[in-house]
């Protein structure tokens, strides 16, 4: 505590030294085609893994404050989001990465609080399902008027 003004201040240090983990924890170390499916195996795998990590921040009732985090970590510094985006401007594609960001952080946080009851493959099915496929694919075909 030495470094910090306060208790919340040295959690929001470990929520983003944690961030960086997850950086250098997702690099490949094998040369393996990367997919959706497998990146998201690793994202779940690596918060399965920093179960106490989640266990210290739930007990000071900050668990809401690790998406807070995530969607300010500078992840764009590593990730090219115009790649999956390319017809998009950069506006909106911050908005887009940190919607995403935030749906994972919280089935993360879900999955945790349900005492991980879900297998890691199974999230990152469902996961890989709610990011490549619309959420109302056939809305252009329902009346929405008042």
């Amino acid at each position: 505590y030495r470094y910090f003004d306060c208790k919340d201040d040295a959690l929001f240090a470990l929520i983003e030294h944690t961030l960086a983990e997850y950086m250098s924890f997702n690099a490949p170390s094998v040369k393996v085609p990367r997919t959706l499916a497998r990146e998201l195996e690793r994202f779940f795998s690596f918060w399965y893994e920093k179960r106490e990590f989640l266990d210290t921040f739930a007990k000071n009732d900050m668990l809401s404050q690790i998406s807070e985090c995530a969607i300010k970590f500078p992840l764009f510094d590593s990730i090219s989001i115009s790649r999956f985006l390319p017809d998009e401007d950069d506006t909106t594609r911050k908005k887009i990465f940190e919607f995403t960001i935030c749906g994972l952080i919280f089935l993360v946080l879900e999955w945790y609080n349900h005492g991980f009851d879900t297998s890691i493959e199974d999230m990152a099915k469902l996961s890989c399902r709610m990011i490549s496929q619309p959420l109302f694919p056939n809305l252009d075909k329902i009346d929405i008027r008042p």
